[in-house]
């Protein structure tokens, strides 16, 4: 995988977290907004409506898991040791996109840099 490549997964693993954010941060001020004024409804409609963005950062989360599960049983990436992909597998599923950076960082960076090396 080549540089570029790399950083363009580390910064589709980063995204649902940044859309979470941006949705909270929203959010609460809003919150705050209908607080400050009173507004009973407002509040009430405020918990009601959905929140597009947080759906959309969650089915985000869940392709970036299936990705990395896929890279997780390539043969390029990944422990090779079963035992290990089994452990990486839980950590992945149960960790979401904290397990993902590790992954991100201890598989994929560094296997760039093992292959960019190679080739020089």
């Amino acid at each position: 995988m080549k540089k570029s490549t790399s950083l363009i997964l580390l910064a589709l693993t980063l995204a649902p977290l940044i859309l979470s954010q941006i949705e909270s941060f929203f959010f609460r001020r809003q919150l705050h907004n209908a607080l400050e004024m009173n507004d009973r409804l407002m509040v009430e409609a405020l918990f009601m409506q959905d929140h597009r963005m947080f759906i959309i950062a969650l089915l985000w989360l869940l392709v970036m898991v299936l990705v990395y599960l896929f890279l997780l049983f390539s043969r390029d990436y990944g422990p090779k040791d079963k035992d290990w992909r089994f452990i990486w597998m839980t950590f992945l599923l149960l960790g979401n996109w904290f397990a993902m950076l590790i992954f991100w960082y201890q598989h994929i960076w560094k296997a760039t840099f093992n292959i960019a090396l190679q080739e020089e």
